[in-house]
């Protein structure tokens, strides 16, 4: 199942979990940033293209992109990062807060020198991240692509989708809970291995942060936002005229929306709606378009990354 929440599903369904006290070291580099230490992984080779930026949904970091970040590399210099409370960053210090994630992206890329312009790539609740980013930074960004992302008023418009979601987080607080007393009372595997694809690193730094209880509560806290938060956002309806493609994934759960548990005919209407505002996104540009990524789920970096990077090579390469 790949949904918004693919962190802690992909984690907590695949990765083998045992109790560790070695410290796994981060793929990139710790910066400080204000009272905080964040932690950016950029590769590939700035050859006057721009820089992509990989902005994660909830429960999402660098770990996440190890699918499409290698291949992104091959063309240009691409970044991702952990915002607080995610992997090598420090804890997220009160509730979620957007305009503390924009700040401490600017922070994070000014520390680290990465100068614009950028092409942003958000997954899910990303997508609201870089937007709110957009809207005090204009002139950094020359293109983005919206993967599947949130739309602002999402959850006014399936109103039935936040029990569903608090219902889904309470499951999820009692199944991470009994995972860590299991990982840290045994030594089997309190799940199955990995499938092949995922690098062993990966499995292996998954497994030591995903049931740390800030990872959680971080989750929980950004998940909340997109009922709580996102609909009371005051942000631009346009992104000026920039290259601009929404893709929406082309398989729908018939159990479920956006991790949210529903029935059948909850998670079609939720479903309908969803497609029909990633379509309204693209009003966001003249230049916008949209792609939906058949075959694929939420999740369209894991599914399908090679459509990605064909949106970013032509995105690059426009006059």
């Amino acid at each position: 199942m790949r949904t918004m929440f693919i962190a802690i599903t992909l984690l907590l369904m695949v990765a083998p979990l045992h109790a560790q006290d070695d410290v796994i070291a981060p793929l990139g580099e710790i910066y400080t940033v204000g009272e905080h230490e964040m932690h950016l992984y950029c590769t590939g080779v700035n050859q006057g293209n721009p820089t992509v930026i990989l902005e994660a949904g909830v429960a999402g970091y660098t770990l996440n992109w190890f699918e499409l970040q290698p291949r992104l590399a091959e063309h240009t210099r691409v970044c991702s990062y952990d915002r607080l409370g995610y992997g090598w960053s420090s804890e997220l210090p009160d509730e979620f807060d957007m305009q503390q994630a924009v700040d401490n992206l600017r922070g994070l890329l000014d520390a680290a020198q990465i100068a614009p312009p950028y092409i942003f790539v958000p997954h899910s609740f990303g997508g609201p991240v870089t937007r709110a980013y957009h809207a005090q930074y204009p002139e950094h960004t020359v293109g983005i692509i919206l993967m599947d992302t949130v739309p602002l008023q999402m959850a006014e418009e399936v109103p039935f989708y936040e029990e569903a979601l608090r219902a889904q987080l309470d499951s999820i607080r009692i199944f991470a809970t009994m995972a860590r007393i299991r990982a840290a009372t045994s030594d089997e595997p309190v799940f199955p291995p990995p499938p092949e694809e995922v690098p062993t690193y990966i499995a292996e730094a998954f497994a030591s942060q995903v049931l740390e209880r800030e990872f959680l509560e971080t989750s929980i806290s950004e998940a909340l936002f997109i009922t709580s938060g996102l609909p009371q956002l005051n942000l631009p309806d346009s992104f000026g005229n920039i290259p601009l493609v929404v893709m929406s994934h082309g398989v729908a759960n018939e159990s479920a929306f956006m991790g949210a548990p529903m029935n059948s005919e909850q998670a079609a209407k939720a479903e309908a709606v969803w497609q029909r505002m990633q379509a309204e996104l693209t009003g966001l540009s003249p230049q916008g378009r949209l792609v939906i990524a058949e075959g694929s789920g939420h999740s369209i970096q894991l599914d399908n990354p090679e459509l990605v990077v064909q949106a970013v090579l032509e995105m690059m390469n426009q006059p």
